[in-house]
């Protein structure tokens, strides 16, 4: 009886791995990205995303109050994409004058998997009052 307890936690974790196997991924491609904040005070986010190695299209959008001036905020909150344990996070780093996207994938349990880029900030420009991205459409982000 004491071996078969002792042994309980092997086999529950033998079982979450395989349910939740080891993903290798070594790349988030990221195409028709558009960010835009409004008059009205809010910022949205729509992209699509392949990790790599391949997997389905994903689709990533969210939406979040605007900063003031109907800027991007400091920090989105975390949003999840069409398969919900893929992620994303969009932050305005004013302190270093930069945006940034950073994508997780959490399908393994304990193991989360990441990415981010630098946007740059000539990408981003004032229309009718309010801040837009007008840069790469598509670009890739290298996980780890």
């Amino acid at each position: 009886m004491k071996i078969t307890f002792a042994l309980l936690p092997v086999a529950i974790s033998a079982a979450q791995a395989a349910v939740n196997p080891s993903r290798d991924i070594s790349d988030f491609i990221v195409f028709n990205f558009s960010a835009a904040c409004n008059r009205s005070g809010t910022c949205s986010w729509s992209f699509n995303l392949v990790e790599i190695p391949g997997t389905d299209v994903l689709e990533c959008k969210g939406t979040a109050e605007a900063g003031p001036g109907n800027t991007f905020p400091t920090t989105s909150h975390i949003i999840s994409c069409s398969d919900t344990n893929v992620k994303f996070v969009f932050q305005h780093l004013a302190d270093i004058n930069a945006y940034r996207l950073v994508i997780d994938d959490v399908h393994t349990v304990g193991h989360t998997i990441g990415g981010s880029t630098l946007l740059d900030p000539k990408d981003f420009s004032t229309v009718d009052g309010a801040e837009v991205y007008t840069g790469d459409k598509s670009f890739a982000i290298e996980a780890f």
